[in-house]
């Protein structure tokens, strides 16, 4: 596993793990973006709690998920 991690930081720049998180980050902002709650959110993308979700989140983009917001819908 220690090689495989090796050569995925060598050719991506980033850990395993920093791959996976910003992957699941980036799912979530297309939920979010379509209407799914943090919460809902949080689950969908493998957290176990919205809190923890939510620190992740802000660390890596700065700013709360719940700042994002879905279209308005026209009537």
């Amino acid at each position: 596993i220690r090689y495989l991690s090796r050569c995925f930081k060598n050719v991506t720049g980033k850990t395993l793990q920093e791959y996976i998180i910003e992957k699941k980050l980036s799912t979530a902002i297309y939920l979010l973006k379509n209407g799914a709650s943090v919460a809902e959110t949080a689950e969908k993308v493998g957290y176990n709690d919205f809190v923890t979700f939510s620190k992740a989140f802000k660390q890596l983009y700065g700013y709360a998920p719940s700042e994002i917001k879905p279209p308005k819908r026209k009537k």
